[in-house]
């Protein structure tokens, strides 16, 4: 027979790995500790017993008794209390047989891991929680096992609280024995939990330490199945080097022996992944990395599954299979291609890149043509002379690696433009490259969030961005709730509101994100807002997290963009107020997103800190040199008078112009739907409409367990092809709901789009927004974020046993009165129960 004897060898198991198994489990018992009566020898247990292989006949080498079972045969058996417990051993009698048969295979040593007990020395004998101490009555059997018994066992005169063998007189006959001490160790662990991380080893190692003497393990919690079999399985993987999901399958089938009803070993509420997380996490704090942990979506990061990006969400899954059932002629839909509202990508709708950037782009990639006789027939000027600046400047070109915060030329050249914009000096040092903007908010959550109470204060609406990387730093979102009547306002007295209700809850806020222009709400900050609000940061020591990537979409006469940077230079409180100041060439009039080009400017930070944000940068090397020059060139187009300024400004200008008509177009249209408002797009490149929605379409999402404005967006697109994000994806206030949509469909379509959406909207309200019942169901995770160029992905339950909503007419729901809550044109300041249970 093929036995299982302790292997050596290990691989490395990784720090790494071990600090994201040790977030894994949130139900640990409260500082365990191993109380043991006798300390144990620390000799080495370099012979083990053989383990039965996995066969046939291994249940029958674990079997024991219906209450026990063995884990290594003749060596430790797991099992459910030992003696007298509520709704188990009824009478001592009972619980008496359980001991004395425990005791005839030799057990010397008792473990109890009942949290909810005290050590068994400490038990009276009116017993706690219906459980009535052991100790003394396993001593009385152990000793009577050693020789003839003593009277009180013969005549059923039993003393639970007699300690020590019973004295000469009450032996039958006086005949001596030889006596055996048991242990009995006690180690804490909540019921239906795991056990800490940090103590589990010592446990481990004792029960090795008191094997290798010889002693024989009992390990009991209260039915012998979850706090037993988690303990058992990390014995198991310790002493034979087995894996986790073996250690497990073994404590499994040993513990069917019992024929327990089908139940699990070991049991717990945490899910089974999590079991085997524990036994690694107790090999890995020995030093045993010869596992590896199986990889699959219960052993991933799970900040990695909780974060969400609705903008790239499962709405736009299911959009690209419909997109592909278009080109390959397959499927019924009523539209002949996908229009993707969903995400601010121009150039995927058409728009065409700046022929300047393009131009001295070519040259910088094939920077051999600046060689070539007709190079000034091919070429402006301008562009010729500003490639050679670069390509001089930039050691070994755009296949090397530039300084790890950017090749210094680009920096200047970014800085230079910074001074001119904003009339004050700025130093290329501040300056960091960046593959878009969306590192450097990455770089500000790495550096920033130290705890978990550590948080961030973000509008909502938001840009999901910022709820994704929080979540993936660990940090906690404070929600800050714009005032959508107010044309989506930001008032400083609702921050001080939020910062003190975070505080009072333990949060240490460190920094306050505002999106001017924004997204996705498309205001822009007045000159006196932008003031309110870093005087706000300078007297709570916030650092302000500026994200300007819109500031060249303003569409509105009367706004005009300032940069945070400039304001706080006009106030003098440019060193007394940390501000990281992003940008990028993916929105604008650019939109070169594919190209993944941006910076961030980081002013009042101490010396000290600005090295670390330097090295979170060296670990990833350096930003794409490509996206770097396109950055550096967009900071500075070509000047009056130079040969490319005209046709710069010309498409420059048509551009602005055609996203102002398309917005305009757009808002307008969404306002004169029923039950829809939308206040103006004054920047950026969004409309977020407030839509009133049937009370039965409310139902019928929460039947899906979705949100009511993601149903509305599921059936839009599946109706029109026309891909948006539902609101819940960027937050709102309680009892509204919301869409967001670009308008950087071309002049040619947006009037298209616009009369599918009226066409839609109008059915839709017609319907009770219940149209979907008669399709199998689409679902759709609402989007959490919004940066992504596809639109809506599917997860089809559908067609048999598919919840539907009761046949008969749904007719839309009363409007509200005028000025009552969800009243068209009436914004509700109340952040919503949602938002509260963010920041618990």
């Amino acid at each position: 027979m093929q036995t299982l004897q302790r292997r050596s060898g290990c691989r490395a198991f990784g720090a790494a790995n071990v600090r994201q198994l040790r977030r894994a489990h949130a139900c640990y018992a409260q500082s365990p500790t191993v109380v043991v009566t006798q300390a144990a020898s620390h000799a080495r247990l370099d012979s083990l017993p053989t383990l039965p292989p996995l066969d046939g006949a291994y249940e029958t080498a674990m079997a024991f008794t219906d209450f026990a079972n063995w884990l290594i045969p003749g060596s430790v058996m797991l099992g459910r209390y030992p003696y007298v417990e509520p709704s188990r051993c009824l009478r001592r009698e009972q619980g008496e047989q359980q001991l004395q048969r425990i005791l005839e295979t030799g057990v010397t040593t008792f473990v109890s891991l009942q949290a909810e007990l005290p050590p068994q020395e400490k038990m009276t004998l009116a017993g706690k929680n219906g459980f009535l101490p052991y100790k003394a009555t396993a001593d009385l059997i152990r000793s009577s096992l050693n020789g003839p018994p003593p009277m009180e066992i013969v005549e059923g005169l039993r003393n639970p609280m007699l300690d020590k063998f019973l004295p000469a007189r009450k032996r039958q006959g006086g005949v001596p024995y030889n006596p055996v001490t048991l242990q009995f160790i006690h180690f804490p662990i909540v019921d239906l939990g795991l056990p800490r991380s940090s103590e589990l080893p010592k446990l481990i190692s004792d029960m090795e330490q008191r094997l290798a003497v010889g002693e024989k393990l009992y390990v009991h919690c209260w039915g012998g199945r979850g706090r037993a079999g988690t303990v058992g399985a990390c014995l198991l993987a310790q002493l034979y080097r087995l894996s986790a999901e073996e250690s497990l399958e073994r404590v499994q089938r040993a513990f069917d022996t019992r024929q327990d009803g089908g139940r699990r070993s070991p049991e717990t509420e945490e899910q089974p992944s999590n079991r085997a997380v524990v036994v690694y996490q107790t090999l890995a704090s020995f030093g045993a990395g010869f596992c590896t942990l199986p990889l699959s979506i219960d052993t991933i990061n799970k900040r990695v599954i909780n974060s969400e990006y609705a903008v790239r969400g499962e709405i736009v899954q299911l959009a690209q299979k419909i997109a592909r059932d278009l080109e390959e002629g397959k499927g019924s839909h009523p539209f002949d291609k996908v229009v993707w509202c969903n995400i601010g990508n121009p150039q995927i709708l058409g728009q065409k890149p700046i022929t300047y950037f393009r131009q001295v782009l070519a040259l910088c990639e094939c920077p051999q043509l600046l060689d070539h006789p007709q190079i000034r027939e091919l070429f402006p000027d301008d562009v010729i002379a500003r490639a050679q600046l670069l390509v001089k400047a930039i050691p070994g070109g755009l296949g090397a690696y530039s300084d790890s915060a950017g090749a210094l030329i680009l920096r200047q050249l970014v800085a230079r433009s910074i001074a001119r914009r904003d009339g004050y000096p700025a130093s290329p040092e501040n300056i960091y490259m960046t593959d878009g903007a969306s590192p450097a908010v990455h770089y500000m959550m790495d550096l920033l969030l130290r705890e978990p109470t550590d948080s961030m204060m973000v509008p909502i609406p938001q840009y999901p961005l910022y709820s994704a990387t929080l979540t993936l730093y660990g940090g906690r979102l404070v929600p800050y709730l714009l005032d959508e009547a107010a044309g989506w306002g930001l008032d400083v007295a609702h921050l001080r509101e939020q910062i003190s209700t975070a505080r009072a809850s333990g949060l240490c806020v460190r920094a306050v994100v505002v999106i001017n222009p924004g997204n996705p709400t498309g205001q822009c900050l007045s000159y006196q807002n932008m003031r309110d609000i870093l005087s706000f940061c300078r007297e709570e020591q916030l650092v302000l997290i500026a994200d300007e990537v819109y500031q060249a979409n303003i569409y509105v006469g009367n706004k005009e963009f300032f940069s945070f940077k400039k304001v706080a230079c006009d106030m003098g409180l440019l060193e007394d107020v940390p501000l990281v100041s992003l940008h990028s060439i993916s929105k604008g009039f650019v939109g070169e997103c594919g190209r993944r080009g941006g910076y961030m400017e980081v002013t009042g930070f101490p010396a000290e800190v600005k090295d670390q944000i330097l090295k979170l940068a060296s670990i990833n090397l350096c930003p794409n040199l490509s996206g770097q020059i396109c950055c550096a060139l967009m900071m500075n187009p070509p000047q009056v008078g130079e040969a490319s300024y005209e046709q710069y400004r010309a498409e420059k200008s048509a551009i602005l112009g055609s996203l102002k008509r398309r917005a305009e177009l757009l808002v307008g249209a969404l306002n004169q739907l029923e039950g829809v408002t939308c206040n103006a797009a004054e920047g950026a490149l969004y409309a977020f409409p407030k839509v009133t929605l049937p009370e039965a379409a409310v139902q019928a999402a929460k039947q899906l367990g979705k949100q009511p404005d993601w149903l509305y967006c599921k059936e839009l697109l599946e109706s029109t092809g026309i891909v948006v994000v539902p609101g819940s994806g960027f937050g709102q206030a309680d009892g509204t709901f919301h869409f967001r949509t670009t308008f950087l469909p071309s002049e040619e379509d947006i009037g298209r789009v616009v009369q599918a959406l009226g066409d839609f909207h109008a059915g839709f309200l017609k319907n009770g927004g219940c149209e979907w019942k008669q399709r199998p169901l689409i679902i759709i995770v609402p989007l959490a974020r919004q940066e992504a160029t596809a639109a809506v992905v599917v997860a089809v339950a559908g067609g048999e046993g598919a919840s539907r909503v009761p046949d008969g007419h749904l007719s839309p729901p009363p409007q509200p009165a005028e000025g009552a809550e969800g009243a068209p044109g009436t914004g509700d300041t109340t952040i919503d129960k949602t938002l509260k249970a963010a920041m618990n």
